[in-house]
Parts: C-alpha cells; structure tokens; sequence
C-alpha cells in the first residue's frame, strides 16, 4: 500500500508497512528461542528453504525477504556467521554486483541495530527499480 505526498513542491512516494506488525511479532518469539547450547535463534542458519532463491557465491546466497517492503525484495546473506555491524567485504560487493548484473535495482545494507538492522547476520537488501 502506497500514497503520493507532495510538499513544497517535492512529490513523495510513501509507502505503509503492513508486514512491520507481522515482523514484531516474529523478532519477538525469535527472541525468545535459542538452540540446546543458549545460542541465538538465526533465521538464516539454517534458512527457510521456500525463500531460497539463487546461490550467488561461494560466501552468499539469495533469498526472499520473509518481511518484504516490495514485491521481489531481496536479501543477500553471507553462508557463514558475521556480524551485521561489520564493514562491507569485497565479497559482499561481488555478490551485490552480480545480483545487479541480474536484475535492475537498488542494494542497501543497514550496517547494525542502530542503522535500521533486525538480524544479527550479515545481510544486504535488494529492491528492484521502479520503487
């Protein structure tokens, strides 16, 4: 669901987030589940096998957003276990680069808890143009 918003002269596209409730939700029972050992749940380790979508390297996969603000949201998730906090690697940007060799869009990355981050583990977005 979107609207137009206009203001001094300046059109926005705002969009509302119905699925931000459906992710409250989840981080809240994810937050509460940890495996026999007290580790924290990780939704990509081992990840929901409907959501996969391409393997892209041998450091990163792509997947569907489970959460998606658009439709064909993308995430790219490192294989193994890093820190949403940690700079960007040149692997990351190689797996970002051949998404967008694949499909015309825009890539971010909400670099920890404070950018916007609700996962632990290292993971890129994609939305395809047009927004």
């Amino acid at each position: 669901e979107y609207e137009f918003v206009e203001q001094n002269g300046i059109t926005f596209l705002v969009r509302i987030l119905s699925n931000l409730v459906r992710k409250d939700e989840a981080k809240k029972k994810q937050e509460k589940k940890t495996d026999p050992f007290g580790k924290e749940f990780n939704p990509f380790l081992p990840y929901e096998e409907d959501l996969f979508v391409a393997d892209i390297s041998k450091t990163h996969l792509c997947l569907l957003n489970k959460f998606n603000v658009v439709d064909h949201h993308l995430l790219i998730v490192t294989r193994e276990f890093e820190e949403q906090e940690t700079c960007l690697t040149l692997q990351d940007f190689e797996a970002m680069w051949v998404c967008l060799a694949e499909i015309d869009g825009l890539v971010f990355y909400n670099g920890g808890k404070i950018a916007g981050a609700s996962q632990r583990h290292k993971h890129l977005q994609l939305v395809p143009f047009p927004l």
